[in-house]
């Protein structure tokens, strides 16, 4: 066989080898219970900070903000060199700083927000107050344990609800829900959501129902602000205009 041959059968079969040699160096590593699981991987992305129940809780400048509901409180910020996410208890409230000032070279100042994921895994609170935050909250599909939430939203805080209505078409249930906003917030739900009680204040912001349930509604706008709403929930409004 002519030496190119032999060099050309020899990368081949190296080429073929290697992934074999990869399987089974994992595979003993499995075996040996020396790996480690996408989960763990995920975890190890964050700070976990396991706290007492509060009353209220506070956020300022978060741009991925969560809230999950659970049966114990915890906070989770994503690692990063260059965060700046911290909080605080003052009483009987957690407040959760996110947003800087900056100062640029013609000595003007701007404020803005992190980019770090925090997830507030909370089982209840007397009122959320969000201050330029964009937030998500998840909503259990269990009827049996569906929350009461009462959010206090300003300076563009956009507020929605997880939605993975394309893959999970299952109803998710909140008992009742209060939302005052003001000062450009935008408030989306989306569909299948279902909500007991819902009470709306809107102030210079707006609301979108986006095909949610809800069962009685109450909403109180001013003149700078805008609603869309599907029939069904208009035939259940009690509207008043400022």
């Amino acid at each position: 066989m002519r030496t190119s041959n032999k060099i050309l059968l020899s990368v081949f079969l190296v080429v073929l080898l290697i992934p074999t040699f990869l399987h089974v160096a994992l595979y003993a590593k499995y075996k040996t219970g020396n790996y480690v699981s996408m989960k763990n991987v995920v975890e190890d992305q964050y700070v976990h900070n396991h706290l007492k129940s509060m009353r209220y809780v506070v956020a300022h400048g978060l741009e991925r903000f969560t809230i999950i509901p659970s049966d114990s409180l915890q906070l989770e910020v994503e690692k990063d060199k260059q965060g700046f996410v911290k909080f605080e208890i003052i009483g009987d409230s957690l407040v959760i700083h996110g947003d800087s000032t900056v100062i640029r070279a013609d000595k003007t100042t701007d404020i803005i927000r992190s980019s770090q994921d925090v997830n507030l895994y909370l089982p209840s609170a007397e009122k959320i107050v969000l201050d330029y935050c964009d937030v998500t909250l998840k909503v259990n599909e269990d009827s049996s344990k569906q929350k009461s939430y009462r959010f206090d939203l300003d300076n563009s805080t956009n507020f929605q609800f997880s939605n993975n209505d394309y893959e999970d078409s299952s109803f998710k249930y909140i008992n009742s829900l209060s939302i005052k906003a003001a000062h450009s917030c935008r408030i989306e739900f989306s569909n299948y959501k279902s909500i007991k009680d819902f009470k709306l204040d809107l102030s210079d912001s707006q609301f979108d129902d986006k095909n949610a349930q809800i069962e009685k509604l109450s909403i109180n706008a001013d003149k700078l602000s805008s609603i869309t709403m599907k029939g069904d929930n208009l035939q259940k409004l009690n509207a008043t205009k400022q």
